[in-house]
């Protein structure tokens, strides 16, 4: 699995327009995967608290929830700024069988939220 995590990360880095990383909490098997608070688990890693003590997630990876399914979205900055925290986060999904989808973040509406692009699709071989 390993493997397929590496090609997935180089072809993301080799395709400019992709900005994150998705990584879902359901197996390519469509289970979900347990347990359930991985998600805050890995997000709380590299969490930080603020001067009011409240939890801040980093922008490099937090949890969302994408049509009603939990996630990790991964930015791809972290490859550069620290490789070995994003293979820690990608060989986790690819050992667990998750889903993870390369994405690229379209304009932003009037709400000031990102549209969020599917580049491409890790959780299928080739």
């Amino acid at each position: 699995m390993k493997a397929m995590s590496e090609q997935f990360v180089a072809d993301c880095m080799a395709n400019h327009s992709c900005n994150a990383v998705l990584i879902l909490g359901v197996t390519r098997s469509g289970n979900a995967f347990r347990p359930g608070d991985w998600i805050d688990r890995l997000a709380g890693g590299f969490s930080t608290f603020d001067k009011d003590k409240l939890l801040k997630y980093s922008p490099s990876v937090r949890p969302l929830t994408v049509e009603g399914v939990r996630g990790l979205l991964v930015d791809i900055g972290l490859v550069e700024n620290d490789p070995a925290a994003f293979r820690f986060v990608m060989n986790f999904a690819a050992d667990n069988d998750l889903t993870f989808q390369c994405l690229g973040v379209a304009a932003r509406d009037d709400s000031g939220r990102d549209g969020i692009v599917i580049l491409r699709d890790g959780s299928k071989t080739n």
